[in-house]
């Protein structure tokens, strides 16, 4: 069977609406800032207040420097908790959300890109005593796959925008 290609302005009709997500690791930067904010929210805001910042004193308070200094804190914090627990697993996957309501409708492509997905191998080193010399293997998915992505936007109206644009696998579509 002949691999479809997709190019741009071809129209599409979804069979599995799986709208994609995100491509990566089980964790992410977002879902573990806020699991910080929960943690140790008070304790970073106390650390501001003892450093000689002011906590904002209500809506219209013009003071975004605390909040600004709070969130990168939480922020730094969690990119090195999952920096030292690997992202929450060495698996690289796809992540989608089912959206019933799109099957059979009718979209565009718009843009195109490829994602991979495999198991993560970490680099490895060391030196060989009997020849003298250094091994390097760097590091590498096993298991790798390559997941073509479409950007699609409907046909039977004017390109909308979302706070992110509507990608899925190209599997999951039939060229029209």
């Amino acid at each position: 069977m002949k691999k479809t290609v997709y190019r741009h302005g071809d129209k599409v009709r979804i069979v599995t609406p799986e709208l994609f997500i995100r491509c990566g690791y089980p964790k992410t930067i977002e879902s573990e800032t806020k699991i910080v904010i929960e943690e140790q929210g008070e304790q970073i805001k106390k650390m501001l207040k003892e450093l000689g910042l002011r906590e904002p004193l209500g809506l219209y308070d013009t003071n975004t420097w605390f909040g600004r200094a709070f969130n990168k804190i939480a922020r730094e914090i969690a990119y090195c908790r999952l920096k030292q627990n690997g992202f929450g697993g060495s698996k690289r996957e796809l992540y989608t959300q089912n959206e019933p309501d799109l099957k059979g409708k009718t979209f565009q492509v718009v843009g195109k890109r490829c994602v991979k997905t495999g198991d993560y191998t970490a680099p490895s080193w060391g030196y060989d005593s009997w020849y003298g010399c250094h091994e390097y293997d760097p590091g590498y998915l096993s298991n790798e796959k390559t997941h073509v992505m479409l950007e699609i936007q409907p046909c039977d109206m004017i390109r909308f925008h979302r706070e992110k644009e509507m990608e899925i696998e190209e599997v999951h579509v039939e060229k029209l």
